[in-house]
């Protein structure tokens, strides 16, 4: 009985000992999903919330569990062969596509070209009121800064990345914009493998 209990423990550790972490990324550290790599701000330990193959959400607390942020990454289909201008002028029609529900009162909302990248990008930030979110009793302020290009090794395949961040609207002073600006300077593109 003793050998069957002492075999029993050794291949519980063994199991527990092999068995990988998917689960955390450790801040600083770099992330992968097909056709992009990404280092992860670090000041934050982020946890993995969907991984798929064209998706990802890392999610991590700020300085209480009042203050929230965001790593979201997309691939998706684009119309081929498109310039700068025509490319902003796609993503900005995509994004007046969603759903007006009222939950979001925008403060303020930016979208340009984005001239620190090589590739062609559209760089946006916005910050809003968000009344479907409580943070210490009040609405939250939502905040975003991301992009959206066209990958190079294939210009039918948008990406999408982006920081956000939720907050108490007391919170309002944040470094969303210069952790997000690192994100996307952190951005690699490569080729999908087949």
């Amino acid at each position: 009985m003793r050998q069957l209990t002492l075999s029993f423990l050794f291949l519980t550790l063994v199991g527990c000992v092999t068995q990988p972490n998917f689960n955390k990324v450790v801040g600083g550290g770099s992330f992968s999903q097909a056709g992009l790599t990404y280092t992860t701000s670090d000041n934050f330990e982020w946890n993995v919330l969907t991984q798929h193959t064209y998706r990802t959400n890392l999610a991590a607390f700020g300085s209480d569990r009042n203050e929230s942020y965001i790593i979201s990454t997309t691939t998706f289909n684009i119309p081929p062969n498109q310039t700068g201008q025509q490319f902003l002028d796609f993503v900005k029609s995509e994004r007046n596509k969603e759903p007006q529900t009222g939950r979001f009162e925008n403060i303020k909302e930016s979208i340009s070209l984005y001239a620190a990248r090589k590739e062609i990008c559209a760089n946006f930030s916005s910050s809003s009121k968000d009344y479907g979110a409580k943070r210490s009793g009040e609405y939250a302020l939502y905040e975003t800064y991301g992009m959206y290009c066209i990958h190079p090794y294939n210009d039918s395949i948008g990406v999408f990345i982006e920081l956000s961040r939720k907050a108490p609207f007391s919170k309002s002073e944040s470094p969303i914009n210069k952790n997000g600006e690192k994100l996307l300077k952190s951005v690699k593109f490569s080729d999908f493998k087949v």
